[in-house]
C-alpha cells in the first residue's frame, strides 16, 4: 500500500507503558479516533513521531521526526496528534508528486500523476481525427468535422479504487472558442457497455455533466450552468470516493465549482466506470480543429 499523509482533529491520549528512545512500536490508551493508516504526526513531550501504521491502540512510529530528538517517555505521558510543516509538505507531495508546479492562468504545466502520451490511450470513435504529444506534456486532439454528438475519444484504464482526475482544456485559437456547439471535455467510461459520463465545456457559454449511451449517442444531463470562458483554458475534474462520483470546473485551477450532487456510479453505469479520458466533438461542419489537454491523476 502506498503511504499517504493523514490528519485528524485534535486527539489526546496517554502512553500505555514506558518506552525508551529506540523502540518503534508503542501503545496508547485509546486509538479509536486516529486515522486507520499512516502517515500522521503525534507528539509526546518534546518529541515528534511519524506514525506509519496503526492496529487498534498499537502505533508503529518513526522516532525523532521533524528535527526532534528521540527520548524515553514514561507511562501516562500525554500523546497528542499534531500537524507540522513537514506533514503538510507530505500532503502536497501525495497529492501532486514530489516537485509540484501549480497551474497558472497562462496555462503552464501543472502537477500530474499520470503519464500522458498518445500511445497510452486507445481511440474510441476516432474517424479521421488524430492526436499528437506536445513537449509541455499535453496532448492535442485534431478533430474532424462531424455531426452533433460525435465524441472523438482517447481513453485509458482508470484506478479500481478512489481517485481524483483533473484536466486543463484549452482550444488552440480564439476562433475555435467561438465555434457554436463545439464541445470538449473529460469522461469516465464503462468499457463493457460503452456508456460515458462527461464533464463538458460547450461553447458559447455552457458547462455540463452529461450522460452518453455511447460516444455517438447522447442520453441526458445531470446538471449544467453558464460560465464565463477563460481564454487560457478551463480546469475540469472527476472524483470517485467509494461508489460515488463528483465532478466540477474551475477557471483558475484553484477555485472549483461542483456540478450537481454526488451520484452513485451504478445510477447510469451497469456497475462502474473502468476507463477515463479526454474528447473533442467538432460541430463546425467543414474544417478540422484542435484542442489541447493536460491531465493528472491522484489515486
Amino acid at each position: 500500500m502506498v503511504r499517504k499523509s493523514r490528519h485528524s482533529n485534535d486527539v489526546t491520549m496517554t502512553l500505555n507503558g514506558t518506552i525508551n528512545a529506540a523502540v518503534t512500536s508503542l501503545n496508547v490508551s485509546d486509538g479509536t479516533d486516529l486515522p486507520s493508516t499512516g502517515d500522521f504526526r503525534i507528539s509526546i513531550e518534546s518529541e515528534i513521531m511519524n506514525v506509519t501504521e496503526r492496529s487498534a491502540n498499537t502505533l508503529t512510529v518513526e522516532r525523532g521526526a521533524d528535527g526532534t530528538t528521540p527520548a524515553s517517555h514514561a507511562t501516562s505521558s500525554p500523546v497528542i496528534t499534531i500537524a507540522t510543516k513537514a506533514s503538510f509538505d507530505d500532503l502536497i507531495r501525495d497529492a501532486f508528486g514530489p516537485n509540484p508546479v501549480w497551474w497558472g492562468t497562462s496555462g503552464e504545466p501543472g502537477p500530474k500523476r499520470m503519464t500522458q502520451n498518445v500511445s497510452d490511450f486507445t481511440w474510441v470513435n476516432q474517424g479521421t481525427s488524430s492526436a499528437v504529444d506536445n513537449s509541455s506534456g499535453s496532448i492535442t486532439i485534431k478533430a474532424e468535422a462531424s455531426a452533433p454528438h460525435s465524441l472523438r475519444c482517447l481513453t485509458q484504464n482508470c484506478p479500481a479504487g478512489d481517485f481524483d482526475y483533473f484536466c486543463h482544456v484549452r482550444p488552440s485559437f480564439i476562433t475555435e472558442q467561438s465555434l457554436s456547439g463545439c464541445h470538449w471535455g473529460i469522461f469516465l467510461r464503462e468499457n463493457s457497455t460503452g456508456r460515458l459520463l462527461s464533464v463538458t465545456l460547450r461553447h458559447p457559454v455552457d458547462i455540463g455533466w452529461y450522460k452518453w449511451w455511447s460516444a455517438t449517442s447522447f442520453s441526458a444531463s445531470y446538471d449544467s450552468f453558464s460560465f464565463k470562458w477563460n481564454p487560457d483554458g478551463m480546469w475540469l475534474y472527476f472524483t470517485r470516493v467509494g461508489t460515488n462520483l463528483w465532478c466540477g470546473v474551475s477557471a483558475d485551477g484553484k477555485n472549483y465549482k461542483t456540478l450537481g450532487t454526488a451520484q452513485a456510479q451504478n445510477d447510469f453505469f451497469t456497475t462502474a466506470p473502468d476507463e477515463l479520458g479526454i474528447y473533442y466533438a467538432n460541430h463546425d461542419g467543414s474544417d478540422d480543429h484542435m484542442c489541447h489537454f493536460r491531465s493528472w491523476l491522484v489515486d
